[in-house]
This record gives structure tokens, sequence and C-alpha cells, in this order.
């Protein structure tokens, strides 16, 4: 009888290692290729507890294929072994029941694809394996009831696609262990002022940082840091203050966008260009621009708490700087300036009176728009031609003379309304 139990263990062992599903939930579909196996769908499985097999017929199971659980709404729990190195396109999307993804502790992963977790509506959190340098647009989105998105130590990570986590409206804190290394990530997935770039990062929705557990008021970017990424802080409203090391030379757009706690911040001399990069950022009083910087293009717009600001002579073009800073009182535009571009002060309400400086050479258009209470636009005696304009072309529609503009009150009426949807060329 001993003899016959042992012969149907032996059998029951043969037939586990034919099968290949090592530690795997029974039933799970997988597909074999020339040096590695991949798991293909649910195939006859049944828990909604499902663990993914390490090997299968011998090969190492490295692959989650596109569309694999797509829609399947009974699984709730999964298990990946340390072998996966690839989560592919809508793996598990609109697996509505998903609240938890577990990795192994030694994970191999690389890739998350895009849309791999799309809409899993109930996944509460997810740690990101630190082997992970990729993670594909939409790969998160609309997971609105995530809440906490951690990143493990040693990151690799060096990507996340545009609208990675896009409609997260749950999420409530991001945690990383090391500044320098999250600091390496690109958001901005070459999407320039589009809001998807804005939201491959988690932090537009989760507002707080924690950096090995502790939430960040007061950041101090590490030394020997060159550059700080587009978006790296988007959304990041529990910062107060910000100091940025003379190693930084590169601030990328939008870094700093919504933070609307930032209360001061030391921008050092090694920076160049700060464009787009305190959108948003409401309790900004006043800001010193160090004479390094040579472009402000969007720099501060909404920035709703700024009073004054001085620009450097180092600036020679100022476009959509200021839009919509309506606490805006006062501004000194330098001799430096040539070109105040598109929007560069519409919606300052604040500004009572401007001074264009005889170097300014071009108006764009509606610069000054809704400025309603600037009163007085003083310029250098000088005419202007008005009328619409392309990034080459200049289609002439009228002249501005000075006999008019030496009327600081007029000046201000043409600049904020009667030829605000003009382009100005000094003749």
């Amino acid at each position: 009888m001993k003899k016959l139990f042992a012969i149907s263990l032996l059998l029951l062992a043969c037939l586990a290692l034919l099968c290949g599903c090592k530690k795997g939930t029974a039933g799970i579909s997988y597909t074999e290729y020339e040096d590695y196996a991949a798991v293909s769908g649910i195939g006859t499985a049944k828990s909604a507890n499902v663990k993914i097999a390490e090997t299968y017929k011998g090969k190492p199971v490295t692959h989650i294929n596109d569309y694999a659980f797509e829609k399947n709404t009974a699984i709730q729990n999964i298990s990946l072994p340390s072998s996966i190195t690839h989560i592919g396109k809508n793996a598990f999307a609109q697996c509505t029941s998903l609240y938890r993804v577990t990795f192994a502790e030694d994970s191999q992963l690389q890739t998350i694809d895009e849309s791999s977790f799309y809409e899993c509506t109930s996944l509460v959190s997810i740690t990101i394996p630190s082997g992970v340098t990729d993670i594909g647009k939409n790969a998160f989105s609309s997971c609105s009831g995530l809440t906490t998105i951690t990143f493990l130590d040693n990151s690799s990570l060096k990507k996340i696609g545009q609208g990675a986590f896009a409609y997260c409206t749950g999420l409530n804190d991001v945690h990383i262990s090391d500044l320098a290394t999250y600091l390496q990530i690109d958001f901005s997935d070459e999407v320039g002022f589009s809001s998807a770039g804005r939201e491959a990062n988690p932090l537009i929705f989760a507002e707080k940082l924690y950096i090995n557990g502790e939430e960040v008021s007061n950041l101090e970017i590490p030394n020997g840091v060159t550059s700080i990424p587009a978006y790296a802080f988007a959304g990041c409203k529990a910062f107060t203050s910000v100091t940025i090391p003379s190693s930084v030379t590169s601030i990328g757009y939008c870094a700093f966008l919504d933070c609307t706690s930032l209360t001061s911040i030391t921008i050092p001399s090694s920076v160049t260009s700060i464009d787009g990069v305190f959108k948003g950022c409401t309790g900004l009083t006043s800001i010193t621009i160090p004479s390094s910087v040579t472009s402000i293009d969007g720099a501060f717009g909404g920035c709703t708490g700024l009073t004054s600001i001085t620009i450097p002579s180092s600036v020679t073009s100022i476009d959509r700087a200021f839009n919509s800073c309506t606490g805006l009182a006062s501004i000194t535009i330098p001799s430096s300036v040539t070109s105040i571009g598109s929007t560069a002060f519409s919606g300052c309400t604040g500004l009572t009176e401007i001074t264009i400086p005889e170097s300014v050479i071009f108006i764009g258009t509606y610069a000054f728009e809704k400025c309603n209470n600037l009163m007085s636009a003083t310029f250098a005696e000088t005419d202007w031609a008005y009328g619409f304009c392309s990034d080459s072309s200049f289609y002439y529609r009228g002249y501005i003379f000075y006999s008019s503009l030496a009327d600081t009150s007029t000046a201000a009426t043409y600049l904020k309304s009667t030829y605000n949807s003009y382009c100005w060329e000094r003749m």
C-alpha cells in the first residue's frame, strides 16, 4: 500500500513537471516561445486569487501578454513571480475587481506597458519594483481607487509615459527613498504644453511627497543634481520652500506647476531658463531672478500672489510670463527686452501702469488683455505698425502714431483693448 502511495505521488510530480505550472494557479493559459513562456489569458481558472507560475514546461515565464486579462472582473488579487520582466499592453485593463498586485521581492520586472492597469478602479496601492525602467502611457490611468504609490529603493525608472496616472483622483501620497534618483525620471514624454505630460506624474493628484516615510514640506534638492525634469514636482501642494543648489543648470517646464503653498524659492545663478517653471504657484509673493536667466517664457502664469518682481537685464523677451498674475501691481521691464510676446501680461488686473522701453520692437497679441486697471502706459517717441502675425510673417493693417501714444491714458487703452488683438511692430 505504501509502495502504491509513493508511486502515485511520483506520478503526480511528473504530471506537474510536464504541465510546467510551477506554483501557479491551475487553469491559467500560457504560450510557449523559443526561450521563454508568457501568460496569455485566464484560461479555465476560476479563482479570484491568481498566482502566475514561475516556469512553464521548463521555460521561465517572463511576459504577461497584451490583453491577457483585459476586462476580467473576477480577479481580485494577482501575484507575479520574480521571472516576469514585461507586463503587456492592456494586460489587466478594466479588471475592475482587482485590488492587489503583488510582485516578488526579487522581481525582475522592467516594463509596464501602456494601459496595463487602465481603469482598475479597485486597485488601492501599487509598489513599483526597483528594476522597472519604463511605465507606458496611460498605464494606471483612471485607477480612481488608487491612494498610494511607492517607488522602491535603487529605482531604475527613467520614463513615465503621458497620462500614466491621469484621472487617479483618489491618490493621497507618493513614496520614494532617494530624491536624486527620482529626479532622473522623464515625465514630459515630449508633449510640450499638454496636460498629458503633467499627468505622467502621480504627484499631480497625490499632492504629497514622502521621502523615507517623511512628508516633505521644505524641499532641498541634493547637491550634485544637474537637472530638475519637466513636471517633476507638479501639483505638490505641501511644499512651502525649495532650495536648489548651484549644481543645477536646468529646470524643466512646469517643474513646480501648481505648488500652491510654495512661498519662497532660491534660483541659483547656474540656471539660464525658467520657462513655465512656477505656473500656478499662487503662494509666491516675490522672487529674485538671477542675472544668468535669459528666458522666462510662461514662468509665472497664474501666480496670483505675486505683487512685484524684478526682471534682470539678461532677459530679452517676455512671452506669457505673467499671464493672470492678478496681484502684480508693478513691474519694470529692462532695456534688454526687445519683445513682449502674446498674453505676456494678460489678466494682470492689479497692474495700473507700465513703461515700454525704447528697446522693445514687438508686442504680441493680447499682451495686456484684461488688464482692466491699467491706466497709464509710457512709450518712447516712436510710431508703430499693427496687424496680424505668425512665427515668420507680419500682415500689416495700419499705424499707431506716437502723437496718440504720447497721451499715457490713451496708450493704456490701446494696449488693453483697442488694439490688443493685434501684433505691434515698431517702425
